[in-house]
């Protein structure tokens, strides 16, 4: 879920890049260096069809040898970064997908996403092209060991546990679901 590198630049700074998963991101970065509506504006990236990746940084100390850096364990490059922005990809959809579609649909042919996308863009990139049509979209996540699913468009319900679902409600889990 993530990616990066360190370089040195001409003065002997020595600076790691991690870009990743904006989730991994948050993960990893130091506390202080998140922005309190880090969550807030992820997700709204996603749910408006953007690939968002998170950016983070650190220094280490120049006085390291080459050797030592490519001998450092990618946890110990990757732990204690500081959050530095966030990379936006437009997730462009096929003009005629929408049709392709609709002649599935007509042929009787169910179509389902899988993506490694997070799962707000796969929902969001399914209403756009007509995958996702019901009204209802839910979200399933494992959270504290169990199965949660919430409503990605009213996110002020919580979790949501339906008795008996609507049959017309269509169904985004994340990679742990």
């Amino acid at each position: 879920m993530t990616s990066g590198t360190v370089v040195r630049d001409e003065t002997g700074t020595v600076q790691v890049f991690i870009k990743g998963s904006y989730e991994k991101v948050r993960e990893i970065a130091l506390p202080q260096s998140v922005p309190s509506n880090y969550d807030h504006v992820t997700q709204k990236c996603a749910k408006e069809n953007f690939y968002t990746l998170g950016i983070s940084t650190k220094e280490l100390p120049s006085q390291m040898t080459d050797q030592q850096l490519a001998d450092l364990p990618r946890q110990q490059l990757e732990d204690g970064v500081s959050v530095c922005g966030l990379l936006l990809f437009r997730n462009e959809m096929k003009a005629d997908s929408p049709l392709a579609m609709e002649m599935l649909k007509k042929g009787s042919i169910r179509s389902v996403i899988c993506t490694g996308d997070n799962e707000l863009t796969g929902i969001a990139i399914g209403r756009q092209c007509g995958i996702v049509t019901s009204g209802l979209c839910l979200k399933g996540n494992i959270e504290g060991g169990r199965l949660v699913w919430t409503d990605p468009d009213n996110e002020s319900l919580g979790y949501v546990t339906p008795e008996s679902p609507d049959p017309k409600c269509q169904l985004a889990v994340t990679c742990s679901a």
